[in-house]
């Protein structure tokens, strides 16, 4: 077994090494190799994002809406199901919320609220720029923030104005986001 360290100890990202055993090589016998080897290894670099979801300074987001990181290259290791757990969060949130991060695939990092976003609230998104990943260098740091929507509401029941409402009619008030219930 022939073992091939960097110097500096980590080879260069990005970068393509050539890779030549010479013929001059021997067995513990002294047999030389009969021709010399050589390979290319390309050493994988910095991964930049390829879209964020919400996108940068957007307002009015719809606090059930799901965060997307789409990367440029794979992140992590394609893994089943139950070893998703392990992956790494390329994602550091502000204000914290609770929610489950998950890799939809190798390079697509989804987190999704577990109650939702907070309404009318500005979240600030921060990748981290080594998230332990096996696959990259390290990320392009990268920052941004979203805002959510206000609370609002959608629609009432009965309409206003309605002429000859029932009288048994329950009223409903309906809100573009799940609301606190006074008890």
């Amino acid at each position: 077994t022939l073992t091939i360290a960097a110097r500096a100890g980590t080879f260069a990202p990005d970068t393509e090494y050539v890779l030549v055993v010479n013929k001059t090589a021997s067995s513990a016998d002294g047999v030389p190799l009969s021709t010399p080897l050589q390979w290319v290894v390309a050493t994988t670099g910095t991964a930049d994002v390829a879209q964020m979801v919400p996108a940068p300074d957007s307002t009015d987001v719809e606090v059930m809406s799901p965060l997307r990181v789409v990367f440029d290259r794979p992140i992590v290791p394609l893994v089943g199901a139950d070893e998703q757990s392990s992956l790494p969060s390329p994602v550091t949130i502000t204000p914290a919320i609770e929610g489950t991060g998950a890799w939809v695939n190798t390079s697509v990092f989804e987190f999704t609220p577990t109650e939702g976003w907070l309404g009318g609230t500005r979240y600030q998104i921060a990748l981290i720029e080594n998230p332990g990943a096996p696959i990259v260098a390290a990320i392009t740091p990268t920052e941004w923030s979203f805002t959510t929507a206000w609370p609002r509401v959608m629609g009432i029941t009965p309409v206003q104005d309605e002429l000859y409402a029932d009288p048994t009619t329950t009223v409903g008030i309906a809100f573009n986001q799940p609301m606190a219930k006074d008890e």
